[in-house]
Order: structure tokens, then C-alpha cells, then sequence
């Protein structure tokens, strides 16, 4: 009889040991499934922020690089001399400095810009106006900022080559 109690115990810490060992063999399944799921998660994440950034102006279309994302701010112009798309770094923006890197114009009258280069020209209700690119002429980041606006200013003649005028 003891002999049989013995081997009953045996028995059910083998039991118990086995269904202890497969609930581990899930936990682990699972976490390696919630990583995985996790790591996808990532990937997709990472994917989304190397889209490029597309603007859909009034004349024309561009497009910036993913890198670009929250580090600059756009403004656009428009007044009897013509239309502008003026690009800033954000951080120098933020403090006072304006961070202009620099703008897509449209001139109507005589071109005022000191800075520039003619890209092209654009037709606008049947009439034909220069298009440039302007550039600043001073400063415009302080030396915390300087960083940030140089790495964005790397971009610039990459960004200038996707205008699209939907011509």
C-alpha cells in the first residue's frame, strides 16, 4: 500500500510538473508573439515616419523629407506682388530668429528679392511669372539653434528638385 501511495504522489508531482512545464511553454509562445507583434508595430512606426511630407500649395506641389517631420514650420503668402511658400526651421522660429531657410515666390511686379535664383517660370491664368527660390541674406538661428537649421539646410536643393507645377 505504501508502495502504491508512493507512486501515486510520484505520479501526480509528474503531472503536475509537466502541465507547470507547458503553461511556461506558452508563456514564453506568448511573449515571443507579443514581441513580435510588438517589433512589427515598430517597423510599421518606423515606416510611417520615412514618408516623405507632401504640401499641396496654391500653384505648385513639394515635398519634403521624412527627416523634415515636426522641425519646420510652413507659411504661405499671398498679396498683390505675387505668392511665396517660406519654409523656417522650427526651433529658431520658436525663440525669435525667425530660422528661414528659405521660400518658393511667384513675382507678379519686379522681382524684390536680394538673394535669389530663378527656377523656372509658371503660367497663372494665361500669364506667364517668374518662379525663384530665396534665400536669407543674415543670420537666422542663434548658436543653440545653429545645429538644427544646418541639418535642415543640407535638404533644400534636394526639396527644390521635387516642385511640381501641375502644369
Amino acid at each position: 500500500m505504501k508502495k502504491i501511495k508512493k507512486l501515486l504522489f510520484l505520479l501526480t508531482i509528474i503531472m503536475l510538473f509537466s502541465v507547470g512545464c507547458s503553461k511556461e511553454e506558452e508563456d514564453v509562445s506568448e511573449d515571443k508573439s507579443s514581441e513580435e507583434e510588438q517589433a512589427s508595430e515598430e517597423n510599421v512606426s518606423e515606416k510611417e515616419e520615412l514618408t516623405d511630407i507632401f504640401i499641396e500649395g496654391k500653384y505648385f506641389n513639394i515635398t519634403l523629407p521624412a527627416n523634415w517631420k515636426d522641425k519646420y514650420i510652413m507659411k504661405e503668402y499671398e498679396d498683390e506682388y505675387g505668392y511665396s511658400m517660406e519654409f523656417c526651421e522650427k526651433t529658431s522660429n520658436d525663440i525669435g530668429y525667425v530660422g528661414w531657410l528659405f521660400s518658393i515666390e511667384i513675382w507678379k511686379e519686379e522681382i524684390q528679392q536680394p538673394n535669389y535664383e530663378e527656377i523656372g517660370k509658371i503660367n497663372i491664368d494665361g500669364e506667364e511669372y517668374p518662379m525663384i527660390i530665396a534665400y536669407p541674406t543674415d543670420v537666422q538661428f542663434t548658436e543653440e539653434t545653429s545645429e538644427a537649421y544646418h541639418e535642415l539646410g543640407k535638404d533644400i536643393e534636394t526639396i527644390i528638385d521635387t516642385i511640381d507645377t501641375r502644369e
